[in-house]
């Protein structure tokens, strides 16, 4: 059995060691690994009978503030398209790779004694690499640009998937006529490199998701409600309106954003703003949802 656990509070990453060597000693956790880009823990365990309650607790009172994640579809589709435009860019590097071994010999072989018939066959040979590579890397531009076609659309990525296109067709067409020049090495090293992109552009997105995700599991999901005869009811925080008055007890979040009426407090709002430096607030003063009340009562 396993439990993904979104973390509050790392900002370094002697978390991972501390983390990990705390929930080493829990008896029946065989697994516990800390991703330091999400903030999110993985834990395992075999027994039906364990209890992560201690797990949990132990990381509190080392200071972290924890809730339990659960990936959605979504997150799952993202993870997957990620993986297949690795694979991608793996395998234009590779094939570009080899076909620019073949393109030195024949530029240098064209200043020097190469025979037409060795050119050819080199060529012949870039081709049969380059083609069946380019048709499997090059589907991230391929889709996208004819689905932008069927609707009427001009991306980036009609233009690209034109020009790999072309450069492969006129490679083709001047290997056929025994030219000497051929541009296999040039469609699969621009596909490469323009996968490289993609690929950081997504990973920099999925970062900023992971992110998102975490402090959705944060959120506080009741509210101390005091109701017009004077009892305290909870209540989700989505069914609060405006105008209903809240009780925010010490070392808890606000669950809305709302104005204080009594008491005083210092509100620690890293969670929305990244300030770590507890702020001093008064009657009167407007305080968010997601900060921490550390002493006082709202």
């Amino acid at each position: 059995m396993n439990l993904d656990l979104a973390i509050e509070g790392i900002s370094s990453a002697d978390a991972i060691a501390e983390i990990e060597r705390a929930l080493s000693t829990i008896p029946g956790l065989t697994h516990a690994r800390l991703n330091f880009t999400t903030r999110r823990l993985s834990t395992e365990w075999i027994k039906s009978s364990f209890n992560p309650s201690p797990a949990i607790l132990t990381l509190e009172n080392l200071g972290y503030r924890v809730a339990p994640f659960t990936s959605d579809d979504q997150e799952s589709e993202e993870d997957r398209y990620t993986r297949w435009l690795l694979r991608c860019l793996v395998v234009s590097g590779f094939a570009g790779i080899n076909v620019m071994l073949l393109s030195v010999s024949i530029w240098a072989g064209n200043v020097t004694d190469i025979t037409p018939e060795t050119r050819d066959l080199f060529h012949w040979l870039s081709a049969l690499i380059a083609l069946p590579a380019a048709a499997f890397s090059g589907q991230p531009f391929f889709y996208k640009a004819l689905r932008a076609l069927r609707q009427g659309d001009m991306t980036m990525d009609v233009p690209i998937s034109i020009g790999i296109t072309l450069a492969l067709g006129m490679s083709v067409y001047e290997t056929a006529h025994h030219a000497e020049h051929a541009y296999f090495d040039s469609a699969l090293m621009l596909i490469f490199f323009l996968l490289s992109g993609r690929v950081l552009d997504h990973a920099m997105r999925k970062k900023t998701r992971s992110a998102a995700a975490n402090l959705a599991a944060l959120r506080i999901p009741t509210a101390s409600r005091l109701d017009i005869d004077g009892r305290i009811s909870e209540v989700p925080s989505d069914a609060l309106i405006t105008g209903d008055k809240i009780l925010v007890a010490p070392g808890s979040r606000v669950p809305a954003d709302g104005v204080i009426e009594f008491g005083t407090s210092q509100i620690e709002s890293s969670l929305v703003t990244g300030e770590t430096e507890p702020k001093s607030v008064k009657p009167g003063d407007l305080v968010f949802a997601g900060t921490l009340n550390q002493n006082g009562s709202n």
